[in-house]
């Protein structure tokens, strides 16, 4: 199912950085590609047909809003979508990002995300120029979101004999429901 706005279809896969501050004004609107000069330029994207990355115009970040004012901040999300197609399910795939941390004085450093040795995504820190954040310096942790669920693309359509009320792997009233050889991409019993 192709995703609107975006040639990416799904299920995908999302390689994101969040950071702030962010763009306060003239925010893209989402679901559509933002507008000329109103949002962060110079990523990088896979251009390759097989691992093709695309901006998702998903998620742009939000308000954090805190009770004191001066604490409020706007924290932006740059983040490109990779399609998944079924060989993703059928054997286990290789992850790896790659970080460089800015020089002492905030320039320079990157962000990149690859799939299976494939470049997907990339963000240096001259991309961030737009609001003055930079690439961050302090310990980061790495969310894997498997995200299963049927509004990210598995079933399509719901397997006979399954009620797809529940996506989960060991549970046979719930295994059903997702793609064939997905619970065997996952180490975990």
């Amino acid at each position: 199912q192709k995703l609107p706005s975006t040639n990416i279809t799904r299920p995908y896969q999302s390689c994101s950085l969040q950071v702030a501050p962010g763009i306060e004004r003239d925010r893209p609107v989402l679901g559509l590609p933002p507008k000329k000069g109103h949002w962060y330029t110079g990523m990088e994207y896979s251009h390759d047909n097989a691992t093709r990355s695309e901006l998702n115009p998903f998620f742009y970040g939000v308000t954090l809003v805190h009770k004191l004012k001066s604490y409020t901040y706007q924290a932006d999300a740059l983040s490109a979508n990779l399609a998944l197609n079924f060989s993703y399910y059928k054997t286990p795939q290789t992850y790896r990002v790659e970080w460089e941390p800015p020089a002492e004085d905030g320039t320079g450093g990157y962000i990149r995300w690859y799939t299976n040795g494939h470049f997907i995504y990339g963000i240096t820190g001259a991309n961030l120029n737009i609001t003055g954040s930079e690439i961050p310096s302090e310990a980061m942790y790495l969310i894997m979101n498997t995200a299963v669920a049927s509004s990210w693309g598995f079933p399509a359509p719901c397997p006979s004999g399954c009620d797809c009320e529940c996506f989960e792997c060991g549970n046979s009233d719930c295994e059903c429901a997702l793609p064939e050889g997905y619970c065997d991409n996952f180490p975990a019993s």
